[in-house]
């Protein structure tokens, strides 16, 4: 990738907001990490800012960014399932539904925790 193309930078600035607000990391510490200034994190920031208040000016609504196909399961669903789905289909979050109406929805995050949990568990009862 060339980097003064607008792919380049686009890239970068997607790693940037990324690593700063999932991470909590500072722009110095992005910039080292992406191998650019933290002056240029700051542009990025700025520029992502600039771009996603353009974007909520042309009153975009839920339909217009939303995911079309949701994958479903019911309650029943056992755990192993569930997760083999979601990285099947390459999705985060799953509706939980009880005879046609969502009752929940279950994140990776979720499953993550309840595996933690059950190996806090199973490692409990061996001590």
């Amino acid at each position: 990738m060339d980097p003064g193309s607008r792919r380049f930078v686009t890239h970068k600035m997607c790693q940037s907001t990324r690593q700063r607000y999932f991470s909590g990391k500072s722009q110095r510490a992005v910039g080292q990490r992406l191998g650019i200034s933290q002056m240029h994190v700051s542009r990025l920031e700025r520029w992502a800012l600039a771009r996603l208040r353009t974007v909520l000016r042309e009153a975009l609504k839920a339909r217009d960014v939303m995911t079309k196909r949701v994958y479903t399961v019911p309650e029943e669903t056992r755990l192993p399932e569930l997760a083999e789905m979601m990285l099947t289909r390459r999705v985060n979050r799953v509706p939980v539904v009880r005879e046609g109406r969502l009752v929940g929805i279950v994140s990776r995050g979720d499953l993550v925790r309840a595996l933690a949990e059950q190996e806090g568990t199973a490692q409990r009862g061996k001590r």
